[in-house]
């Protein structure tokens, strides 16, 4: 059965996506991003690396949607199911195993899913006015897609197994934490992202900016270069 005719993906997909729900959604995204490009793009001073910071934001937002919204999701689905008492009745249908648990897996973050592809014109600007490779932008991608469907997956296996009652809840509250334990190695690597397409001194300085001491490190260094440029001797 085609993943797009699953009956529990429409099911979903009929109760995330309603159009007033997707316009709403859509203008609010693109007014976030065109603020938050612009006020990057202010405060930049001309140094022309507001690309590939907007290029790092916006996939880092793209990687707190899925994570977060989409990993909760997908560990209150099954939980929300036997709550309601109409888990036992999904699994008597038609359907197998298979396509039950394809159709909540993609099914249930589809909102999420929805908002990241929202998200895409920023990433896809930041990427072109930053000049950085395609393979590295795909790359990308496909690593953040495939990162939240192994989350998503172990969400629902813990809502399957899950019990009854408010215990059920704490496979939620996992997944919810897990991805804040992630950020900070994701954060120390922003650098990386950001250096694809720089120069060396623009790399440097980025790697030196995303250390807790950057910012004192390239105070300190700024001064020492003034100190030895006073005691040299004028010609």
């Amino acid at each position: 059965m085609d993943l797009f005719s699953n009956p529990e993906f429409i099911r979903n997909r009929r109760a995330q996506l309603r159009p007033g729900r997707v316009l709403a959604t859509l203008v609010t995204v693109a007014l976030l991003c065109f603020t938050i490009g612009y006020a990057i793009h202010a405060n930049d001073a001309g140094s022309g690396d507001w690309a590939k910071t907007l290029l790092v934001m916006s996939l880092s937002f793209q990687l707190v949607v899925l994570a977060l919204a989409g990993g909760l999701a997908c560990g209150l689905s099954i939980h929300r199911e036997k709550e309601q008492n109409t888990f036992d009745f999904q699994r008597v249908t038609r359907m197998t195993p298979m396509e039950l648990a394809l159709g909540k897996l993609f099914g249930a973050p589809l909102f999420s899913y929805f908002i990241a592809l929202c998200l895409m014109p920023a990433v896809l600007v930041g990427a072109a006015v930053a000049h950085t490779p395609p393979s590295f932008l795909l790359a990308a991608l496909l690593i953040l897609t495939l990162g939240c469907v192994v989350l998503h997956s172990l969400a629902l296996l813990l809502s399957l197994f899950s019990p009854r009652g408010g215990t059920g809840v704490l496979g939620a509250l996992f997944l919810l934490f897990l991805p804040l334990m992630m950020a900070p190695a994701f954060g120390g690597n922003q650098a990386s992202l950001a250096a694809a397409g720089m120069d060396r001194p623009a790399a440097s300085r980025a790697r030196r900016m995303s250390c807790p001491h950057g910012v004192a490190v390239g105070r300190l260094s700024g001064m020492s270069r003034s100190l030895s440029d006073l005691r040299s001797p004028a010609i």
